[in-house]
């Protein structure tokens, strides 16, 4: 069984969030796309590129000042 651990975790700051207060999309992808990028690297030695990301789901709005876990 492999172990798994965070990639990244980050504290959501006010320049991430909109007028309501809650997390940019855009900003959640981008750093799925980082955290993706770290995690391949810990595994294989090769360089990797996102190819897609088909689906996103969003169970709750991320708040200013939420610590986040990718």
């Amino acid at each position: 069984m492999t172990e798994r651990f965070p990639a990244i975790r980050v504290t959501m700051l006010p320049r991430d969030t909109n007028a309501y207060g809650t997390i940019f999309g855009g900003v959640i992808l981008s750093y799925i796309d980082l955290a993706g990028g770290i995690e391949c690297r810990r595994q294989s030695p090769k360089k990797c590129v996102t190819k897609a990301m088909r689906e996103v789901g969003v169970v709750a709005p991320g708040h200013r000042g939420d610590l986040v876990t990718f």
